[in-house]
């Protein structure tokens, strides 16, 4: 998901009751476990997830998920490294 989540970053979810094009999810995945990706599309109860990082391949963008298996939404993201970085520092 580089650029918008970078190694380390750690995400903060909420339940949904719509999910919309363009929302950032974490799936549950049985091939994958769980995966944090962008919705593309909305077909019915399933969904097409796409990856920011247009230069790199992910197999898991060319299956489509059901809605349910949706864990929640990103609402917000914290870079982990620097947070531990700031608590050992001060």
């Amino acid at each position: 998901m580089l650029p918008t989540l970078k190694s380390n970053d750690m995400v903060i979810t909420s339940s949904f009751k719509n999910v919309s094009e363009k929302d950032v999810v974490v799936l549950n995945t049985i091939l994958y476990g769980n995966i944090v990706k962008r919705v593309s599309a909305i077909n019915g109860k399933k969904i097409d997830i796409e990856s920011d990082n247009k230069e790199t391949y992910s197999s898991a963008c060319q299956n489509r998920y059901f809605i349910s298996s949706i864990m929640g939404k990103v609402i917000f993201k914290i870079n982990a490294e620097n947070i531990f970085l700031r608590f050992l520092f001060t």
